[in-house]
């Protein structure tokens, strides 16, 4: 039996990926290679192939193996398994997030309990969310901070809003690190959501890799402020699909310029 184990989303091959077969009933194992291919043999009939990935769980698939010289061509797609959490403004972050009905109150509650993992999803219900600024009247105040749990390469931790989602502060902070939300984690993703309501609605931060921001709204003093802090590394933040409602719709700190952005739409001057 020979075939490729790739990620079912780049279609890239798995390398170290383990493949089972089970003959006279003792199972015999592979590795994948660097490129996810592997060879293994079979008794001859209908035998179950099994391929096992760090991350991606079990799969397994039924193959009629043939008498030798022949051979079968087994592939497989493997998908990370995401879950499902759920925030909703009446929530409770005593419950454990897994259902709309055991949602939790705050947007950042998986990432401060430590919970989320690559492929991950966040479904935010509609509604208002209002935080107060940590630290009123000083600087670098924001509001909710994604910073514990990240994502990975293809398999994003990504936060959706379903509905018409606000996410908003209290009081107006003083200065540009006075945002909503700040985003510190790595191939995390933003989703559909309505931010504003202080000085900038949502920072991100370039000494992480794989940010994504899409479909959103931005309000406010300034609608979003990007800080590299020095040089980005990895894979830049990608802003797209966005509407920025603002006089200063970005802001861009040290070290951004490797920002992609591309079908937003601005309602104001750009300042860099």
């Amino acid at each position: 039996v020979t075939g490729h184990v790739k990620d079912a989303a780049s279609h890239l091959g798995i390398a170290g990926a383990t493949v089972v077969v089970t003959i006279g009933g003792l199972p015999y194992s592979t590795i994948t290679d660097p490129d996810g291919l592997y060879t293994i043999k079979a008794a001859p009939g209908s035998q179950t192939i099994k391929a096992v990935a760090a991350g991606y769980g079990s799969f397994e698939k039924t193959a009629t193996v043939l008498a030798a010289p022949g051979s079968v061509t087994v592939d497989f797609d493997l998908s990370v398994p995401g879950h499902d959490y759920y925030v909703k403004p009446d929530g409770n972050d005593a419950a454990d997030g897994t259902s709309p009905a055991t949602a939790w109150k705050n947007i950042d509650r998986g990432d401060v309990l430590g919970v989320l993992q690559a492929g991950d999803t966040v479904h935010v219900m509609a509604g208002t969310y209002s935080v107060a600024d940590p630290n009123p009247g000083e600087q670098a105040g924001a509001g909710w901070r994604i910073h514990n749990c990240s994502g990975a390469v293809w398999h994003p931790i990504t936060y959706k809003a379903e509905g018409a989602v606000t996410m908003n502060m209290t009081a107006p902070g003083v200065d540009l690190f006075d945002c909503v939300l700040a985003l510190y984690a790595n191939n995390t993703v933003l989703d559909g959501f309505t931010i504003g309501g202080t000085w900038a609605g949502a920072c991100l931060w370039g000494y992480n890799t794989g940010l994504e921001v899409r479909n959103c709204t931005f309000n406010g003093y300034t609608a979003m402020y990007i800080e590299g802090r020095g040089a980005l590394t990895g894979a830049a933040p990608y802003i797209h699909n966005n509407l920025f409602a603002n006089s200063e719709p970005v802001v861009m700190g040290n070290g951004s310029s490797g920002s992609v952005f591309y079908n937003n739409s601005f309602d104001g001057s750009y300042y860099a």
